[in-house]
């Protein structure tokens, strides 16, 4: 039982970081954009 929670709180986390990740890029994406336009 301990271990099948712990499995559970690393595929929580992997999904997180996922989540972060595209979050993360998704701005990345605005800010060159918005520097193109300002360019």
């Amino acid at each position: 039982m301990i271990f099948f929670t712990g499995m559970r709180i690393a595929y929580i986390k992997k999904r997180i970081v996922k989540i972060h990740l595209l979050y993360f890029s998704e701005i990345i994406k605005a800010v060159n954009e918005e520097r193109r336009f300002y360019l």
